[in-house]
């Protein structure tokens, strides 16, 4: 078995299954917890309501299929470099109703801010196995969204590979002229 995993917690599996009945409700994820396990490692169970020792929550950047796994999502979570100041070790996943859908366990990772001397962004991925990806959707605040450096540099490549194909076009035509 690995050493880190995230369950589908007992509240999160009443309601995936009530959302693959015709007119069910969506299987939604808004946001994401970190703790710190209240200082020590965890092992995920499914009838946990929190986590152990929550230290942050903030909205899901992300929600995505695997696109190795069918049926499996990922949820990101990306923390400011302001943010943070303790170790993570466990993690949740909450709808919008403000249930814990997921937990799973997190390798020990600092997370230091910047008055520590030391800052990062770190970038997390909490995989859960849904069966159904379709029936899950991602409630977010749009304005509370952090994009990642990554993202933002492929979004300017799309759309300079855009531009680059719209001059061609543009020359093409007035060539034809």
């Amino acid at each position: 078995m690995d050493n880190y995993f995230t369950l589908i917690t007992a509240k999160g599996r009443e309601k995936l299954a009530a959302s693959l009945i015709p007119g069910g409700r969506p299987f939604t994820v808004s946001a994401i917890a970190y703790g710190d396990g209240g200082g020590a490692p965890v092992v995920p169970v499914d009838n946990r309501a929190g986590l152990v020792g929550e230290v942050h929550r903030r909205p899901v950047n992300s929600l995505e299929p695997d696109p190795e796994n069918p049926g499996w999502v990922f949820a990101r979570g990306v923390l400011p470099p302001e943010v943070g100041g303790w170790v993570i070790r466990e993690v949740s996943l909450w709808d919008d109703d403000g249930d814990m859908v997921a937990y799973g366990n997190y390798p020990d990772t600092r997370k230091p801010v910047l008055a520590a001397g030391s800052a990062k962004e770190l970038i997390t991925d909490v995989y859960i196995e849904v069966g159904a990806a379709a029936n899950v959707i991602l409630q977010i605040n749009p304005s509370l969204v952090t994009a990642t450096q990554a993202w933002v540099q492929q979004q300017l490549a799309l759309a300079l590979q855009k531009h680059e194909r719209d001059n061609r076009a543009r020359r093409h035509f007035l060539n034809q002229i």
